[in-house]
């Protein structure tokens, strides 16, 4: 068994604003790009990647306002958009765009207030099973 390394203070505390700032940025700027049909596989990694971390960082309470179905819609919404590129437009249905969007707005929510190791350990934890050609979120729940 690994042993983790002791927490230091910045790893305690929530992130940093800028870094708030600049990830909401980025992560509203590549679903513009998705709903402007201008998204190229960087946007839609993106948004993936939003979408995993978020259900990794979402508490009980969370997971009830926006349930495991929903995140399993939107990753599989934005995964059919990698089908579709080169295609001449990438395609969204209301159901999975709302989805996509409560997800996004989750996320800009959780951003403000999770300490540092945890969005961290997130982050990690979604590359690994990205590698590893997984899902963060389960089939069901």
């Amino acid at each position: 068994m690994r042993r983790r390394r002791p927490l230091t203070k910045t790893h305690l505390l929530p992130l940093p604003s800028a870094l708030v700032r600049q990830q909401q940025l980025r992560h509203h700027v590549a679903w513009s790009l998705l709903l402007d049909q201008r998204a190229e596989s960087a946007q839609l990694a993106i948004l993936l990647n939003v979408v995993e971390v978020t259900y990794l960082l979402a508490s009980p309470e969370e997971r009830e306002a926006v349930s495991t179905a929903r995140f399993r819609l939107a990753e599989a919404a934005l995964e059919a958009c990698f089908g579709q590129l080169g295609e001449g437009g990438l395609t969204l249905e209301t159901i999975a765009r709302k989805a996509i969007e409560q997800i996004l707005a989750l996320h800009d929510q959780q951003l403000l207030g999770v300490p540092s190791h945890r969005y961290l350990d997130a982050q990690e934890r979604a590359k690994q099973v990205a590698q590893a050609g997984r899902s963060a979120i389960p089939d069901q729940a």
